[in-house]
């Protein structure tokens, strides 16, 4: 039988995470702005820190049974005319799970640990400009496009240019 469920991930599932970390930067390199070269070799203490729940920080984790498929974090600005703002990174779903409700239920979970923090009005992602799938994902759960960002990564070849979407957290039920 197959349990799926997410929750807030702890320090006793770092090494399912740091796992999954480095296959979506092997996977996906054009969806991130790290590298698989660059973290691979990171210490353990990045991703502990990473792994840290705060009011300003999270990550949410999606299973299948007891194995890690599915991860979004979430980064709260911390100045005092921004920390209205959240920022989601490192969104990253298994390929054998995409096309499940995995992704969506992770992003979920994500959206309504931020609506319990005080005073935190909007959620900010960025997805890159040709990966249509993602960018219709996240509109489905209500993040609307406000910007592109013209040459925002680049992978030492081309240039990639990256949509900025919003989602008000007062929208989202």
């Amino acid at each position: 039988m197959i349990t799926i469920y997410t929750r807030k991930l702890q320090l006793t599932d770092l090494d399912a995470f740091l796992q999954l970390r480095l296959q979506a930067l092997k996977d996906t390199p054009e969806a991130f702005a790290s590298n698989y070269q660059r973290e691979k070799n990171f210490p353990k203490e990045i991703f502990i820190e990473r792994l840290q729940a705060t009011d300003t920080q999270f990550t949410i984790g999606g299973f299948d049974n007891e194995r890690l498929v599915a991860v979004a974090a979430f980064i709260r600005n911390n100045y005092p005319r921004t920390n209205h703002k959240g920022l989601i990174v490192a969104v990253y779903c298994n390929p054998d799970f995409r096309g499940t409700t995995i992704a969506t239920d992770v992003l979920v979970n994500l959206i309504k640990e931020a609506q319990q923090l005080e005073n935190l009005a909007v959620l900010n992602l960025s997805v890159i400009s040709t990966n249509v799938r993602a960018r219709k994902f996240y509109q489905k759960l209500g993040f609307k496009k406000y910007g592109t960002e013209p040459k925002a990564l680049f992978d030492g070849e081309k240039y990639l240019d990256e949509d900025l979407l919003q989602l008000d957290l007062n929208e989202f039920r």
